[in-house]
């Protein structure tokens, strides 16, 4: 369901991922890769992910703990009870998008067998995945978070701009960009 951009809220989400983000990642409240089995925690050696100069294999626990943070941000953007942000309904949550975000990536592994792609490949699969889940405002709260460790936390972070959703012309030119890719995900459609 669409929902009215507030740009009061937008502020304090990012003001609060500011906050947060000086926190040693060590020393945040919430284990969001604990929400993983065992077994759904180790690295898959057939996908490598490059974070600029240095590959590492595929962690579902990385992702789960990108969209857990993402989460947390937001609701505590939003005041939310401390005892509710880890809450079962919202650990759930972040297993199941963890998930997509996995299966989308072993359903290329079965047409080509390894596969590499950039953290920011990976991060657009993290966000395709909420946007498919309908968790806009995560989605919104991890591109902040993603623009924040881009820039190193600088104040950089202030001068972000968020839009209303997609316009057709921009989910067009997301599709185009998707399918000049290696295939690792399929278009987004406007509808």
């Amino acid at each position: 369901m669409y929902r009215a951009v507030n740009p009061d809220e937008d502020l304090l989400l990012k003001q609060v991922i500011t906050d947060r983000f000086t926190i040693p990642a060590t020393d945040r409240a919430y284990s969001w890769r604990e929400v993983l089995t065992q077994e759904k925690r180790k690295p898959i050696t057939d996908i490598i992910v490059t974070r600029g100069a240095e590959d590492t294999h595929f962690s579902l626990e990385d992702v789960a703990d990108a969209i857990g943070e993402s989460l947390a941000d937001l609701l505590i953007s939003r005041q939310a009870d401390e005892k509710s942000i880890f809450s079962d309904v919202n650990r759930k949550f972040v297993a199941d998008v963890a998930h997509a975000v996995a299966n989308s990536l072993t359903k290329s592994l079965d047409e080509g067998g390894r596969l590499r792609l950039s953290e920011a490949d990976l991060y657009l699969l993290i966000e395709k995945a909420l946007l498919e889940n309908e968790a806009y405002d995560v989605a919104k709260s991890l591109a902040f978070r993603r623009s924040m460790e881009k820039t190193g936390g600088s104040k950089k972070q202030s001068q972000i701009v968020v839009t209303p959703p997609l316009s057709d012309s921009i989910a067009t030119s997301i599709e185009r960009r998707w399918s000049s890719r290696s295939g690792i995900c399929g278009p987004i459609s406007s509808g």
